[in-house]
């Protein structure tokens, strides 16, 4: 139950299995004799219909062969009542994991607080998940760091236009006159009905600068 009226609950797990569908996270002991039903259960839907059944993903591949698995998994579900609390609903989950967005994390330049390793998911302990939110648009929240370090090569234009020209005024005017192609070609977007915006559209930014500057100098 989370701060914000939020409710969490188990919307997928093998555990059900044993501990019925309203167990509680105590995990007492079971007998000998109903686990190895449900062992049995679980081996026999694998061996009659292999990846296709419900229970294969649950359990390592050579489950069938020892009745044993290393490892399972289950998949939590939380939700809000009210959408405006949906997008910081999972920010206690992402800081606990110390998955957030940033720079420099994982190794990335700039990278995002559902990304782990190279299969997303992140190690805890003894665990490893794997966070998503549907109430996240993941390509706005990561182009507004993506915008930072080019507001940073914005800066270092500038400042080696002034170097150049020996004059802050030309750079100025010189840099004005490159960012004021932004806002006018948004205008033509807008006159012709173009909705369509993806991740290369950032990399503008950079092709205005590098046309833009060399103009300067011409």
């Amino acid at each position: 139950q989370d701060a914000m009226s939020g409710t969490m609950g188990v919307h997928d797990s093998i555990v059900t299995l044993f501990y019925g569908n309203n167990y509680t996270w105590d995990c007492a002991l079971l007998s000998q004799a109903s686990v190895d039903d449900v062992v049995a259960r679980l081996v026999a839907s694998i061996d009659q219909t292999g990846p296709k059944s419900p229970y294969a993903r649950f359990v390592h591949p050579s489950f069938t062969e020892t009745g044993q698995s290393a490892y399972t998994r289950t998949y939590i579900k939380a939700w809000v009542e009210n959408k405006e609390d949906a997008v910081d609903f999972d920010k206690p989950v992402r800081r606990y994991l110390g998955r957030e967005y940033g720079f420099f994390q994982d190794g990335l330049y700039s990278s995002s607080a559902y990304m782990g390793e190279d299969d997303r998911f992140v190690e805890q302990g003894p665990l490893r998940v794997r966070i998503f939110s549907t109430a996240v648009d993941e390509f706005d929240t990561m182009i507004s760091w993506d915008f930072l370090p080019a507001f940073g090569s914005i800066i270092l234009v500038w400042v080696i236009m002034a170097c150049h020209l020996k004059s802050t005024f030309l750079a100025s005017c010189g840099m004005f006159q490159i960012m004021m192609s932004l806002p006018i070609a948004c205008i033509f977007y807008r006159l012709f009905q173009i909705d369509y915006f993806e991740f290369l559209h950032v990399l503008i930014v950079y092709l205005v600068l590098g046309i833009g500057a060399d103009d300067i100098f011409v």
